[in-house]
């Protein structure tokens, strides 16, 4: 396990930014491997990558061992306690295109929880200014929701291309550097975005989503994973872990458990998420 801050710091940090980075959860070379399973699933499943947009780790052994990482259960511990469910985890993998970008947002107008889920943005390859790293804005999520729209743009890399209506004062915009292997515990309330990518090689992240298994979805019941500790409380239904990768009961409980997502996340949106179509949110 890799070193922390202390448990007293993690909260600190969390409470008053909103976010905490960079916290090294698995070494250089093992982001490497990661790298190279996602690209051999690519190079297999071309018309499936999109699958992998959200619960992916329904579908691979690697990536529910991920989720179960104990230096981020330690980072997380601070944050959310030991009994805790894994609500989701999908890729966000930004093409060198100089196009492909996210809009200011806030995850927390779609993702209705109680308390609100810690996103662990997980960096597979590094993440730097010039290939699109995430901008935030410290103590954003103190802010409350702010008014969002949407659009259609196949540039964006959200999943409803939604973004912050109003202005507001980004004058303490942050760039969030990483190194392959380290990751960025952020508040889904807080405000961030992020630049396309001008570099020649691909930005790979990781987006693992963490609930205590004392929280709740405040919008209707869903499915997701314990990976720590024990759940008392009953709120969500249990997913399985995958006996195998990419196997056809993986890909069935995979469907089953996006669609029980779909029908909050895209409530009032005729748009079909990538994770059923299998069809890639951007070229990458």
């Amino acid at each position: 396990m890799f070193s922390l801050p202390s448990d007293h710091e993690i909260k600190e940090r969390f409470e008053r930014l909103g976010y905490v980075a960079p916290v090294r959860i698995i070494s250089e070379e093992d982001a490497a491997a990661c790298r190279a399973e996602l690209e051999a699933f690519e190079r297999a499943h071309p018309d499936k990558v999109g699958l992998i947009d959200m619960k992916a780790n329904l579908l691979f052994r690697w990536i529910d061992r991920l989720t179960r990482n104990e230096t981020l259960m330690r980072a997380m511990e601070p944050l959310i306690g030991s009994d805790v469910m894994c609500e989701n985890v999908g890729f966000r993998n930004k093409a060198p295109d100089n196009k492909t970008y996210v809009s200011w947002h806030q995850d927390t107008v779609y993702l209705k929880f109680e308390p609100r889920i810690i996103t662990c943005w997980l960096a597979l390859t590094p993440a730097t200014v010039e290939n699109g790293c995430l901008k935030i804005i410290p103590g954003s999520h103190k802010w409350g929701d702010m008014p969002h729209k949407e659009k259609v743009d196949p540039y964006s890399m959200l999943t409803r291309g939604h973004y912050v209506s109003t202005e507001f004062d980004k004058s303490n915009a942050t760039h969030v550097t990483l190194e392959a292997g380290e990751g960025l515990l952020i508040d889904t309330a807080v405000l961030h975005a992020s630049e396309p990518n001008l570099t020649k090689d691909r930005r790979m992240g990781m987006l693992i989503d963490m609930v205590p298994a004392s929280g709740k979805k405040l919008n209707g019941r869903e499915s997701a994973m314990l990976v720590h500790g024990h759940d008392r409380w009953n709120h969500f239904d249990h997913e399985v872990p995958p006996a195998e990768d990419f196997g056809a009961a993986e890909q069935e409980r995979h469907r089953k458990a996006v669609e029980a997502v779909t029908a909050t996340f895209y409530a009032g949106s005729e748009r079909k998420p990538e994770a059923l179509t299998g069809k890639s949110r951007n070229a990458v």
